[in-house]
């Protein structure tokens, strides 16, 4: 039987179509996986929390895993609203038999230090909830200072290239599955659907990127 997440979040999420990406690797590894997302440009937490999509349509169970994606700067501009919107989530998530993910993203391009703040703004909510963390930022911070010539950002220096998207599917894969992602499938997409183009990484950038993943997910303190 197929595994099934759903993703709540912004443009972070649907991006070059992240849970897309995510399923291509679970079917190269010979698994199934069915997702859903509902996401909006700049969303919070709290504004998902307060609209009329996201806790209906969790509240229609069979969902396996919850991730949850908060607003770039909030969990470290707002934490303390961060950590309730999480804890609100979290309960109807448990309520629903269903495991939260926490989707630890980059720091902006031009401000790295910001990684230890998100890591350490999602870390303490993980711990005190116990959620599952993809340590997607960990994974970027490795490529910045070991492989900078991968190019993890679009223009915008925000926004994830495909490549970039694809090590974040990679950190989830390893997170969840608790299994390597090396050699699986190099497919990604660029855009969002209906106009996302597949497109192939070069193997040795793939490898680099999956083996990055899993050093995040393998160094992890969150998991």
């Amino acid at each position: 039987m197929a595994q099934r997440i759903l993703f709540i979040g912004n443009s972070y999420t649907h991006c070059n179509e992240l849970p897309r990406q995510l399923e291509n690797l679970y079917r190269s590894a010979g698994a199934e996986l069915s997702t859903q997302m509902i996401t909006a440009g700049g969303a919070s937490l709290q504004q998902h929390w307060n609209g009329k999509l996201a806790r209906p349509l969790l509240k229609k169970g069979a969902w396996d895993f919850v991730v949850l994606q908060e607003q770039t700067r909030k969990p470290f501009e707002s934490t303390a609203k961060y950590h309730d919107a999480v804890r609100k989530f979290d309960e109807e998530i448990r309520a629903c038999s269903a495991k939260t993910v926490l989707y630890l993203t980059w720091a902006p391009g031009d401000e790295p230090e910001r990684q230890s703040q998100l890591n350490e703004a999602i870390s303490t909510i993980a711990r005190e909830v116990k959620a599952l963390v993809a340590p997607s930022g960990p994974a970027f911070e490795i490529i910045r200072k070991e492989a900078p010539k991968i190019r993890l950002y679009v223009e915008d220096n925000r926004h994830p290239s495909p490549a970039g998207t694809y090590l974040s599917a990679c950190a989830f894969y390893g997170a969840l599955t608790g299994r390597s992602p090396v050699g699986l499938a190099a497919k990604v997409f660029e855009g969002r659907e209906p106009k996302a183009k597949e497109l192939e990484l070069s193997k040795a950038n793939a490898a680099v990127l999956q083996k990055a993943a899993w050093r995040a997910v393998k160094e992890s303190p969150f998991l």
